[in-house]
């Protein structure tokens, strides 16, 4: 089910999936309406009859749709791989896979090739003298109602582009990514069989000197998913404990240390290459099961707007404040789960699971360390560990205060203004 996952999330990131449905979907439609056109021939005195015409001028209808639909299919695919251009150089080329699988980019294009596709089958049905005259009213009449449908969603495209590329929409859609992420992996319920959380996810690992067998990294790259119910079906079939010194997003390098089952002795070749198949590992990473990732998409646009050759504090203050928002959720949730029980309860795989400050600091420390010089910057990111110290439990407090602390400290480093520093302190009182 995880690797079922991991590869729809791919096809939704391709481009290519909906105007590729849509392109067999022009082509079956074409194929029935001639059809119908053969069951029900219509007369030339009909409706669709003086619509349409002879042989000679169905020819030129489906023609002229035809080239005109290509025609716009480029000019759409141009669009796009200039927006692509602009996104990749001022949000980062990591966010490109939001503007790929968006939906409305690729039913534009799906819509272009399948008005062509469409027009194209039903123009080779079209028969004239000599011979037996042959012409589809009714698929003409189709192809002619979709270039009409095909102009409004150029229309529609126009207005889309224009408004992908403003800060606002990119955000809004990072964090939507972000909140489903949180909702994925961090579920106010129980994660259901197997998933450990709270106080099994304290599960310490076995020293290096005890009783096991190290898998090695097949490969090099990334850790996308980490498929633990196959995982533990096999490590409870040798009563086997598996212990992963890496989770979803990790780098690994061929030939290190990926994983060590214990006690040896049940560490057979099966075994070990569950290990392997049980982790999927990729040149780039994903959401998937790696909720960091999800965080410093935000965090990598409001870099981006604090360097020196864009310098735009008002977009990383937007990042900061969705960032205190998506924290604050963490804070109040359970941490994924990185502690795996087989059916009768027996800790079977351990991953090497982050908690809240884990996530914070992935949030937070590089603006920290980027931003000691800017007083807005600064200042609202001490405001946004004061909201996430009052929504979170006591438990996540020590961590937001050391945090603020070294907000502050370096604040009061690197800000020339008495003022700024006198405001930066006044924010650092309110974290409790």
């Amino acid at each position: 089910m995880t690797r079922l996952r991991l590869t729809w999330s791919r096809l939704r990131s391709s481009y290519w999936l909906v105007p590729a449905v849509m392109a067999v979907l022009s082509v079956a439609a074409a194929v029935v309406s001639v059809a119908l056109d053969n069951w029900y021939p219509l007369d030339s005195d009909s409706v669709f009859g003086r619509l349409v015409g002879g042989p000679e001028g169905a020819r030129a209808v489906l023609t002229t749709i035809a080239g005109s639909m290509i025609t716009v299919a480029g000019l759409v695919f141009s669009i796009t791989m200039v927006a692509l251009s602009q996104a990749a150089s001022q949000f980062g080329p990591r966010l490109l896979v939001n503007y790929l699988r968006d939906p409305g980019n690729q039913i534009v294009l799906g819509t272009f090739i399948a008005a062509f596709l469409f027009s194209l089958v039903v123009l080779r049905s079209v028969r004239g003298e000599p011979g037996p005259e042959f012409v589809p009213h009714i698929a003409v009449t189709a192809a002619l109602l979709l270039a009409v449908a095909s102009l409004g969603v150029l229309i529609y495209f126009i207005h889309h582009a224009a408004t992908s590329l403003r800060v606002e929409f990119v955000i809004a859609g990072v964090v939507r990514d972000l909140d489903a992420a949180i909702d994925r992996h961090c579920p106010v319920e129980e994660q259901g069989p197997g998933a450990g959380r709270g106080a099994h996810a304290d599960v310490p690992v076995p020293p290096a000197g005890a009783d096991a067998v190290v898998v090695f990294a097949p490969a090099s790259g990334y850790i996308q998913v980490v498929d633990t119910a196959p995982l533990v079906a096999a490590a409870r079939a040798r009563q086997a404990q598996v212990w992963l010194r890496c989770r979803p997003g990790h780098f690994v390098v061929k030939g290190l240390a990926l994983a060590r089952i214990t006690p040896s002795v049940a560490a057979k070749d099966e075994l070990c290459e569950a290990v392997r198949n049980s982790v999927v590992i990729a040149g780039e990473r994903t959401a998937d099961q790696d909720l960091e990732f999800a965080i410093t998409q935000l965090v990598e646009i409001a870099l981006r707007a604090l360097s020196p050759g864009i310098n735009d504090p008002f977009t990383a203050i937007a990042c900061i404040d969705h960032l205190s928002a998506a924290l604050a959720r963490i804070a109040t949730r359970p941490p994924p789960a990185s502690a795996f029980f087989d059916e009768d309860g027996v800790l079977r795989v351990r991953l090497d699971g982050t908690g809240f400050e884990g996530f914070l600091g992935t949030a937070f420390d590089q603006l920290r360390q980027v931003s000691r010089g800017n007083a807005a910057v600064s200042i609202r990111l001490l405001e946004a560990l004061a909201r996430i110290a009052e929504v979170g439990p006591a438990e996540v407090r020590p961590a937001v205060r050391a945090q603020a602390e070294m907000v502050h400290q370096g604040g009061l480093e690197a800000l020339p203004e008495a003022r700024d520093r006198a405001a930066l302190s006044a924010r650092m009182k309110g974290i409790g």
